[in-house]
């Protein structure tokens, strides 16, 4: 008898020979773990893998616990020091490599939100984290509370590779010689190059991703945020392309404008180039073109810069009694959780676009994901002109330690 002693230590020969059938199935087990392991390690980074964390949080600073993600699965803080600026905090989030934030915002009183500032801390109780503050205003420039949402974003993989998205911040608004090398500051471009930063004319810039054409050649989105410490900025996409000209180089052209009547100023902001397709299972993204009279039915929405990995994109316009709105659905399995949006105009004549968290309306389909969006004109009017739509969705396990908070400070 070998008692309660491993198998191998029993001194019985009959016993050995059972366990020979046992031995070949473990050897088996563990050519096949080892194989799944390599195939995990060779696997290609999406955009999910990019993602350190999101919040949604209410005018009154509340983190709401349906729209949290932290990548690393710790704490979440909301600061709100002060009227229309929030400070989102990922406790002990990791980065890899350079990282940018992200926010957009909804309200029809509200001129805009930009980024006040990001970057490492810590705690008085010495816990790192990853932060960014925001800071949003009403059309005369007055800090506002406000519903709005925030995301960090990095390189999403260790060794750069990872080809689902290109980003930059610019750094400065009037670069010396209205030109600026981005390589060493917060900037991942896969393709490479070099990225840099042209200015044009006042509030006027392309930003150069140079390289990334050749690797990110399809299903790209650009999402833009002015970055801004005190003065009111509003940023947009006027045009992209992932080969200008010809070549592997992608072009974003951005303008920036103050408060009304106030026309094109220089800013500094982050820019976020996303492909969504094809390994992404949970983000969506997509490029909505501008159409003089948009149908008020639901209308499939497709072309290379539109992906959703559960189905359809539909879009219709709902003329509303304050100007109309987009209403845009993605086909997403019912029992998913909440997650992030983010909206970009894409338009000369367009100031911004402010967009609703992603949620399922009782009196429409619970198998669709629903997002509106409205987008201003300079003047202030409802326009359905063009611009993209980036949706995040990333869920993590639970953990018995899981803790989001809110802490506030006068």
């Amino acid at each position: 008898m070998c008692g309660f002693k491993p198998p191998w230590h029993c001194k019985d020969q009959e016993h050995r020979k059972d366990l020979v059938p046992m031995r070949i199935l473990q050897t088996l087990l563990s050519f096949v773990l080892i194989a799944a392991l390599s195939t995990e390690a060779e696997a290609q980074p999406s955009f999910n893998d990019a993602v350190m964390g999101y919040a949604y949080v209410n005018p009154a600073g509340s983190l709401q616990f349906d729209h949290l993600y932290q990548r690393e699965g710790t704490d979440v803080v909301s600061l709100h020091p002060l009227t229309g600026v929030h400070t989102v905090q990922f406790h002990q989030v990791v980065p890899q490599g350079s990282f940018v934030p992200m926010a957009s915002w909804a309200g029809s009183s509200t001129r805009g939100c930009t980024i006040r500032g990001y970057g490492f801390g810590l705690t008085p109780e010495f816990t790192t984290h990853r932060w960014a503050t925001i800071h949003c205003f009403d059309e005369n420039g007055n800090s506002l509370n406000v519903w709005h949402q925030v995301m960090l974003v990095d390189e999403g993989s260790a060794n750069g590779n990872n080809t689902k998205l290109a980003f930059t911040d610019s750094q400065e608004a009037l670069p010396s010689g209205n030109f600026l090398d981005l390589s060493n500051g917060s900037t991942h471009n896969p393709g490479g190059g070099s990225t840099t930063l042209t200015r044009l004319g006042t509030g006027q810039y392309h930003v150069t991703f140079n390289d990334l054409g050749a690797v990110m050649t399809h299903g790209a989105t650009v999402q833009v945020i002015p970055y801004s410490v005190t003065e009111p900025r509003a940023c947009r996409v006027d045009d992209w392309t992932l080969q200008f000209a010809g070549s592997n180089n992608a072009r974003v052209r951005i303008h920036c404008r103050g408060l009304s009547g106030s026309g094109l100023v220089d800013s500094r902001f982050v820019v976020l180039l996303t492909s969504t397709e094809p390994s992404s299972s949970t983000a969506a993204s997509a490029a909505f073109p501008g159409q003089s009279t948009a149908a008020t039915t639901w209308t499939p929405v497709s072309g290379p810069d539109v992906h959703n990995p559960h189905g359809d994109v539909e879009m219709r316009w709902d003329p509303g009694p304050s100007g109309g709105s987009h209403q845009v659905r993605f086909q997403w399995p019912s029992d998913s959780e909440g997650g992030v949006v983010f909206a970009s105009p894409v338009f000369e004549s367009l100031h911004n676009c402010i967009n609703s968290s992603p949620h399922r309306p009782s009196t429409e389909s619970a198998d669709y994901i629903y997002v509106n969006v409205v987008c201003l004109n300079n003047d202030g009017e409802s326009s359905t002109s063009s611009f993209n739509l980036l949706l995040t969705e990333v869920s993590s396990q639970p953990l018995p330690d899981h803790i989001f908070s809110d802490r506030f400070e006068p």
